[in-house]
């Protein structure tokens, strides 16, 4: 080893032209290389997966975990060329994790979970439908914030979150997704009377069996600040 290392310096002494140039032209070849290499603030280093998001709001994260996201969980790690399923429960929501094979391209991953989800309705709660998340980057989810008011409801504040700040969000360049959570959707009410219930020969079973199986009925255009809003009642 030291006869070698002598041999070089030796080399290197005689022939320093040579040397200088050969160090320069790898220099030069360095630049270059490094003025064609694509370069990416935030290199997607992540697995190859699709988030699968479901929404159920007014429900803790135990009802959730118990009754949404351990039935999708377990539906979907069965799944061929799957490696691994990650369940998260939080207030209103459920995310899973679905991990594929690297070899699994993103068209054919969400293809597949497409089909899988459509058969999970019979085990979900009513009105849980589990969504596919939007294909992004491996930072996912990149900003988190809230909508917060000592005047308004929590039913305003959604309105608002829905209506006005996410349509904004929605077209800024490279946002994928603006996802909602929380606050309170609009709804109708009714409080039965049991007296008129009876008066009308009619059970609270079938009153509620009628209102379940209502379809979306015909409705009217509400317009205000210039703009025109179409009112549906959907069950």
């Amino acid at each position: 080893m030291i006869l070698m290392l002598q041999a070089i310096i030796r080399f290197s002494v005689r022939r320093n032209v040579v040397v200088l140039l050969a160090a320069l032209l790898v220099a030069v070849v360095g630049v270059l290389s490094i003025r064609r290499t694509p370069m990416d603030a935030v290199p997607d280093l992540s697995e190859n997966q699709v988030i699968v998001f479901a929404e159920w709001a007014g429900h803790g994260p135990l009802e959730i975990e118990s009754r949404v996201t351990r039935q999708i969980s377990l539906a979907l790690q069965a799944m061929p060329q799957v490696t691994a399923v990650r369940g998260s429960s939080d207030m209103g929501y459920s995310l899973v994790h679905v991990i594929f094979e690297d070899a699994v391209s993103p068209q054919r991953a969400r293809a597949v979970l497409r089909e899988q989800l459509a058969g999970l309705a019979a085990e979900l709660p009513a009105g849980v439908i589990p969504q596919l998340a939007a294909d992004g980057i491996a930072t996912g989810q990149i900003y988190w914030y809230t909508v917060e008011s000592g005047r308004s409801d929590l039913a305003e504040l959604r309105r608002i979150q829905d209506e006005q700040i996410a349509p904004l969000l929605a077209t800024v360049p490279g946002v994928a997704e603006v996802a909602s959570v929380g606050g309170v959707h609009a709804e109708v009410r009714i409080q039965v009377n049991p007296t008129l219930l009876v008066q009308h020969r009619l059970t609270l079973s079938e009153l509620t069996r009628q209102l379940q199986s209502a379809e979306t009925a015909g409705g009217q255009v509400l317009q205000k600040g210039g703009a025109e809003y179409v009112l549906q009642l959907r069950s």
